[in-house]
């Protein structure tokens, strides 16, 4: 029986592995992928909940021109109609209002467009009795004119790119007839993928 020296085996395994080491280096392998991500419709809609509007006031004349009238001297009592007539001036029945900056709206939608839809939903502010009445409410921005409802261009998500907008409505203020807060007024914004 033929006794191996260990150490020449070692030895002569190791320098087998040095030799075959540099050529596996030299391998290699590589793959590349195609990563595809899907977003869904994503619309995201700014909105001031709680909106007050104060209008400022001041004292108001308005000269009526002349007025002239006539009764009888002989009278125990002298009783004078000026018939004053009423012309337009002072303040007005129904007053355009804009109200600039209200609602923003951000996202993405597969059209690349979002309809933004305003609805009134309770139209009459009141204090008691006297109440002023909301009409023709429209959605506007900088750069598409007022509507219901409008398109804007899909923004994207990044809050520099968010889309501002105004509202625009008609109030009658002919029902006001006391001073101070009238409530009960109430509208929706709505943003859509169309």
């Amino acid at each position: 029986m033929k006794r191996f020296n260990k150490k020449l085996v070692f030895g002569a395994l190791g320098a087998l592995l040095c030799a075959l080491l540099p050529f596996q280096g030299a391998n290699a392998a590589s793959g590349t992928t195609s990563v595809t991500i899907d977003f869904p419709d994503i619309i995201i809609l700014h909105y001031v909940s709680d909106l007050t509007l104060t209008f400022t006031g001041s004292e108001l004349s308005v000269d009526e021109g002349e007025g002239s009238a006539t009764d009888n001297l002989a009278a125990v009592a002298a009783d004078f109609d000026a018939d004053m007539p009423l012309t337009e001036g002072g303040v007005p029945d129904n007053v355009s209002v804009t109200v600039q900056n209200v609602w923003a709206v951000r996202g993405l939608t597969s059209s690349g467009n979002i309809r933004v839809t305003p609805e009134i939903d309770k139209d009459t502010a009141k204090n008691g009795s006297s109440e002023a009445v909301m009409s023709n409410l429209l959605v506007k921005t900088s750069t598409v004119s007022a509507g219901d409802p409008i398109t804007i261009t899909a923004p994207g998500l990044g809050m520099s790119n968010a889309v501002f907008g105004d509202i625009v409505f008609n109030l009658d203020i002919s029902g006001i007839t006391v001073s101070g807060s009238h409530d009960g007024m109430q509208y929706t914004i709505e943003a859509t993928a169309p």
